[in-house]
């Protein structure tokens, strides 16, 4: 029989960016970070990544977003921009909802496409400045750490990249897909 145990509850928060660092090869310099979540203190500190690499000038990127389940469409839309910088995105869609055919008048209405935002949100809890600039790497390679655990917004990187001719190089495993909405 176990002894009783008290838990309190507590306020946990989470670090969706982590571990980014710098690596110096031979052939350039290789940025590394990894992306659990798209939730709003995200984009803070995914801005604050991507202006650290950039001071490093690192010519490739590996992203990891083996644990990454998703969440909100804007912040891949800007991982997606500050990858590629403004002269691949400027005037392209990041991702086009496409519903149904029962909904056809909705799939053709130009405010459901998501463009790549090029500036931060400003939205409370992210740690931006509204309309700040976002930093770039302009990068036309990235590498992609994938796994089961790999879904929703975090393929929208990937698939937004490729549209905007980014070699995209997935290592891991098939990723999960929209589990809903």
């Amino acid at each position: 029989v176990l002894p009783p145990v008290t838990m309190t509850a507590a306020q946990i928060t989470k670090t969706p960016v982590q571990n980014v660092e710098t690596i110096y090869t031979p052939t350039g310099t290789v940025g590394y970070m990894t992306f659990n979540d798209h939730i709003l203190p995200a984009e803070g500190q995914l801005v604050s990544a991507f202006t650290q690499l950039k001071s490093q000038g690192v010519n490739d990127l590996v992203l990891d977003v083996r644990y990454n389940g998703g969440g909100y469409l804007y912040i891949a839309s800007q991982i997606g921009y500050m990858i590629a910088g403004s002269a691949r995105t400027s005037g392209k869609t990041f991702e086009r909802l496409q519903y149904s055919d029962k909904r056809t008048a909705d799939t053709n209405d130009p405010a459901n496409d998501t463009p790549f935002y090029n500036v931060a949100s400003g939205i409370a809890n992210t740690g931006t400045t509204e309309n700040a600039p976002l930093p770039i790497l302009n990068l036309g390679r990235v590498y992609v750490l994938a796994s089961p655990g790999t879904c929703s917004a975090s393929e929208a990187v990937v698939n937004g990249l490729r549209g905007v001719g980014v070699e995209v190089i997935l290592v891991g495993g098939t990723t999960w897909g929209k589990p809903y909405g």
